[in-house]
């Protein structure tokens, strides 16, 4: 493989609402992401060791939905999703609903890793791309991965909003048993807007579903990953998009050319619209990304007709394309960072191994807009 002079690494922090007041807060755990990435790539570490660096990080912060202080189960439970995938072995690996684990996306890569051992290969055996649960946390055990107390996942601040959110459920879910009427999309609509924020409450964060993380190394090797604590107070055992095949991540390197996509939103969607497939087949073969993001996230989500039967349709995507370039007898490579969602805010940060800084940055979406984009080359 020969060596580039570059490489890139972009991180995103969730879509949905990110108060104001903690802008900075999700700025700086950004850049922390993205310079431990780069490190590694400027090191010569690859796309997937960056990735996994730049996720675990994330991970580790309680401010973000993934990892430490993820939402909890109804039940009152971490139950947690990541999934990573490589565009040059187009190898895949993720796990679902696992609890303990303290960095969920470490996990998955030891799937990923596990795949390519011989031994998992063993009397024609298929190693597995996924694991969930109980069968999951025992994997973490055996490849000596941290496996932490029940308690040492749950932040105070996610303790509170589960306790909010349960009773305001329950009284919703009382109310609608007392009434024993049918569910409308009045009721549905309703039961969302518990968990909106509102003018006097937007110090408070609502983020849905995923964090997340696309990377070239410095080899021209693409690799996307994500990590989620999943919707608050959902269905114990639910898996979300950031375990699933084509929904959550995706990454391929077809011939020169790069692309990874790394989504965030309401899982359930994303997942019936294999939305991270779904963009990277259609935005591989794009001339203009700029020009088509806008048509194709439409095409792919909003209009999909997999999710007619959606009242709210919240979806965020962070993306690299890459493109080797010629210049004077040396091979520099140009990135393409692309985003777009639906929902109130995304928060995203990117770095190249050429920059002394990253930059960080919440994007809003105005009142009078369905979604809004992000677009840039480096």
């Amino acid at each position: 493989m020969s060596k580039t002079s570059r490489g890139f690494i972009a991180i995103h922090c969730g879509a949905g609402y990110h108060s104001k007041k903690k802008s900075e807060n999700y700025n700086a755990l950004a850049r922390k992401a993205c310079r431990a990435a780069i490190e590694a790539l400027r090191s010569g570490k690859s796309a997937r060791e960056a990735v996994v660096l730049a996720i675990t990080c994330l991970e580790d912060d309680t401010i973000t939905n993934a990892g430490n202080g993820s939402n909890l189960t109804f039940a009152g439970d971490v139950e947690c999703d990541a999934s990573i995938m490589c565009g040059r072995t187009l190898n895949f690996g993720a796990i679902g609903a696992v609890s303990h684990v303290k960095n969920p996306i470490k996990l998955a890569h030891e799937l990923l890793v596990y795949q390519e051992e011989v031994e998992s290969n063993l009397m024609g055996r298929i190693p597995p791309n996924m694991l969930c649960g109980k069968g999951a946390k025992k994997f973490a055990k055996e490849r000596n991965l941290e496996v932490v107390g029940s308690q040492e996942l749950i932040s105070d601040d996610m303790f509170r909003q589960h306790c909010k959110y349960t009773k305001a459920y329950t009284k919703e879910l009382k109310k609608f048993q007392e009434n024993s009427l049918p569910p409308s999309k009045k009721q549905r609509v309703d039961s969302e807007n518990i968990f909106k924020t509102n003018d006097s409450n937007q110090d408070k964060s609502i983020l849905h579903d995923t964090v997340g993380a696309v990377c070239v190394d410095c080899y021209g090797n693409v690799v996307a990953g994500v990590s989620s604590g999943g919707i608050l107070i959902k269905q114990p055992g639910r898996v979300g998009q950031a375990a699933m095949y084509g929904a959550g991540c995706w990454a391929d390197k077809k011939n020169d050319d790069c692309i990874a996509i790394s989504t965030t939103g309401s899982g359930e969607s994303l997942t019936k619209t294999l939305l991270a497939y779904s963009l990277a087949l259609k935005l591989q073969k794009s001339h203009s990304i700029i020009t088509d993001l806008d048509e194709v996230f439409n095409d792919c989500f909003m209009n999909s007709r997999f999710v007619n039967d959606v009242t709210g349709r919240f979806a965020g995507v962070l993306g690299v394309k890459s493109t080797p370039l010629e210049k004077n007898d040396t091979t520099d490579t140009e990135f393409e960072i692309f985003v777009t969602f639906s929902s109130d805010s995304m928060s995203i940060g990117y770095q190249t191994t050429a920059d002394e800084e990253a930059s960080a940055e919440i994007l809003r979406k105005a009142k009078d807009q369905t979604t809004a984009a992000f677009h840039k080359t480096l």
